[in-house]
């Protein structure tokens, strides 16, 4: 509604822009769930509960952003829907994950797996950057067919989790390194809207968990806002 009503944009680019938003939006880290949870030392079904929530909601932006790029792609030929695009750069990801459990075999070799990812990722990301797909997809894909299908899934996890923030930290300089204030225009406008829009929508699933959580109902929309922490997939 916002952008309709105080932005130029219209049709595809305006959907893109207010999905990606939304992308952006519905993510909470993991962490600020496990920090309050260790300071309090609060255990029982609530903090199980929002655990399990914050462990595996990344999937609902993930795949937002692969329907986006699907729909914006310019790889598009009359005989494949947008929607196809979108099944095609998971299913890549799938292929690429059963390739990789299957070249890393029974023994687990930390050198040979290194060579194996990256090459695997850097042939996925070129790949879809090149079709103008979510190379971010791809690599979610990936990675949950590799864990799933690889009898090393744990001691791949524990290989890649330590370069979190050497990955973390230069993306976010070249993402404060495109931000231009003085093409801002309406965006001020946006992104107020925006953190409204964040701070109503928890507020309603603090509501939602009450109706399904017996013991979320306790905490009401507060619970809510409660998951408002952004994590790397926001940034």
């Amino acid at each position: 509604f916002v952008t309709g009503a105080i932005s130029p944009l219209h049709g595809v680019e305006r959907i893109l822009v207010v999905g990606g938003i939304a992308a952006a939006c519905s993510e909470t880290t993991r962490q600020a769930v496990q920090w309050v949870a260790e300071r309090h030392a609060a255990k029982g079904p609530l903090v199980t509960l929002l655990g399990e929530l914050s462990q595996s909601d990344d999937l609902v932006p993930i795949l937002a952003v692969a329907g986006l790029f699907a729909l914006s792609t310019p790889a598009h030929v009359a005989t494949i829907a947008p929607w196809g695009w979108a099944a095609i750069t998971l299913a890549f990801g799938v292929v690429l994950g059963a390739m990789a459990a299957l070249l890393l075999g029974r023994e687990f070799r930390r050198n040979e797996s290194w060579g194996l990812l990256l090459g695997l990722a850097v042939m996925g990301i070129g790949i879809t950057a090149r079709l103008g797909l979510s190379s971010i997809g791809t690599m979610f894909a990936m990675g949950v067919t590799t864990s799933l299908l690889s009898r090393h899934g744990s001691a791949l996890r524990e290989m890649v989790a330590p370069t979190h923030r050497t990955v973390l930290h230069p993306a976010l300089l070249l993402a404060g390194a495109h931000v231009d204030p003085r093409a801002s225009g309406t965006l001020a406008f946006i992104l107020l809207f925006t953190v409204a829009a964040r701070m109503s929508a928890k507020s309603l699933s603090g509501l939602a968990l009450g109706v399904f959580s017996r013991a979320a109902r306790a905490a009401g929309p507060v619970l809510g806002l409660g998951l408002l922490c952004s994590g790397t997939l926001s940034m």
